[in-house]
């Protein structure tokens, strides 16, 4: 396949040529070269004209080239997907077709490394703020599956560049490929290349508008808010607090804190901004009957003090955009806060044989943490959490809490039913058989802690108790 990929390109190289000119080449006064190899593999950036012998010569196969856009415009957008999961680059192309895109108007490639390329190629530049904001509508959909998608451009200014297709990735040695939407090699990926046609700028525009416009109508927001912030009157606001002041609080609470005193001041390690925190804002005025509409306008105004303060450091444009998704997503999906943590929670013998038929020790902690979860809020077996939640209680990263849940999610433990859309909270609905087991409570655990992480440390204590009690019981019997 290498070999007749090789002659392919050879033999088709000024037509490869020019067709990168045609979709991809932007700015020409700088590009991007990948060197060395294996792990040692770096990218540079020359300050120098991206002229066609380089191209060539990277068509070659003597250098990695990238280019870089033409100013604050490109004529295409890449979901760059850094994750070998095949079903991540098809979930993005059911999504986008799904969007209006036609197949022909959405083209994969291979990386040549462990990921996959989604290309979409326009007829004239298009303002990355809107290409922007059409990619991370998706990423934002994809919940869990989106925090290895890159977009490229990923911002209006000092975007990174990307690889030129038909690259040789320094690190394997292997050529990018074009391929099939089933994620197999087309029969001729030189000539597949050769024959894209662009989509349209019209036709691109008036579907992401339709898009975005789903979400909600940001013209009328800004003009509200434009309205209001005449007529403001600025609460006493305290300047420095720490997370402690919010700690211990439910959820209504906090969300009363947050809007009286503003986000608490950073701590080394803490993660949580701006972004996070309006959650729980958007779920207060819902909670309190405001329209969908209101609420953006309540949240965005609630943003923008917080910048003012010098407590958030999003744009204004960042903020009416993931605001508008963010509060659509709530209404749409009916969410709510969680009802008051209970201080008594019933399990069975059963729950934890089923946590303890897992021999590693970090994948019983996730499975626990979600029957903890599941025990306390789900409906008819169905649950929605998130990564974020699962590493808090159990104190390990989200990486680590994602690869626990995909081995969980291959042993039939946990199904999901839904893949979330709040890119920071990246819940997702689950579906957990065991907790449908119609099985006699055998005994209750009585908490003390108030807090998540509190209530999982104190009931995890009989897991381990039983797991130990029974290796003591099969010693004997051996």
């Amino acid at each position: 396949m290498e070999d007749v990929l090789e002659t392919q390109i050879q033999k088709n190289k000024e037509g490869l040529l020019n067709k990168i000119n045609e979709l991809i080449i932007g700015e020409r006064k700088r590009f991007i070269e990948q060197y060395g190899q294996g792990e040692s593999v770096k990218y540079y950036t020359a300050k120098r004209t991206l002229k066609n012998e380089i191209v060539a010569q990277h068509l070659g196969g003597e250098r990695t080239i990238g280019c870089h856009y033409i100013g604050s415009a490109s004529k295409f957008l890449c979901f760059d997907i850094d994750e070998p999961d095949p079903e991540i680059p098809l979930q993005l192309l059911k999504m986008l077709k799904d969007a209006g895109f036609d197949h022909d108007e959405l083209h994969v490639e291979h990386s040549g490394s462990k990921g996959w390329h989604i290309w979409m190629f326009f007829s004239g530049n298009i303002p990355i703020s809107m290409l922007v904001s059409f990619g991370r509508y998706f990423i934002e959909e994809m919940g869990c599956d989106g925090h290895c998608i890159e977009l490229r451009p990923e911002q209006t200014k000092n975007s990174r560049g990307i690889k030129l297709p038909f690259a040789i990735h320094r690190k394997t040695m292997i050529r990018t490929m074009f391929l099939e939407h089933n994620l197999f090699p087309t029969s001729d990926s030189v000539q597949y290349f050769l024959d894209i046609v662009p989509t349209s700028n019209k036709r691109f525009e008036q579907l992401a508008i339709a898009l975005l416009e789903e979400v909600s109508d940001n013209s009328e927001i800004k003009d509200q808010l434009v309205q209001q912030s005449e007529e403001l009157v600025e609460e006493p606001i305290q300047s420095v607090r720490t997370p402690e002041f919010i700690r211990g609080s439910s959820l209504n609470q906090l969300a009363e804190k947050l809007l009286k005193y503003g986000i608490p001041q950073r701590t080394p390690g803490d993660s949580f901004g701006r972004h996070y925190y309006q959650y729980f804002i958007a779920l207060f005025f819902k909670d309190q009957g405001f329209s969908e509409k209101k609420t953006i306008v309540k949240v965005i105004e609630w943003a923008l003090r917080e910048k003012r303060y010098n407590r958030s450091s999003s744009t204004e444009e960042e903020i009416y955009q993931d605001v508008t998704i963010d509060v659509h997503h709530i209404y749409a999906k009916n969410k709510k806060f969680y009802s008051a943590i209970p201080n008594e929670l019933s399990f069975s013998i059963a729950d934890i044989e089923m946590v303890s038929q897992f021999e590693e020790p970090i994948t019983q902690y996730v499975a626990w943490a979600i029957l903890v979860l599941g025990r306390m809020f789900h409906h008819q077996g169905r649950l929605f959490f998130s990564v974020r939640q699962l590493a808090a209680m159990t104190g390990y990263s989200r990486s680590t809490v994602h690869r626990r849940l995909q081995i969980l999610i291959a042993m039939n433990f946990i199904r999901v039913i839904e893949r979330g859309q709040y890119r920071s909270e990246k819940s997702s609905v689950y579906h957990i058989p065991a907790l449908l087991n119609v099985s006699e409570v055998e005994f209750k655990v009585t908490t003390e802690s108030a807090e998540m992480h509190g209530i999982f440390e104190e009931s995890f204590e009989y897991v381990q108790k039983y797991i130990a009690n029974r290796k003591f019981r099969i010693s004997l019997a051996q």
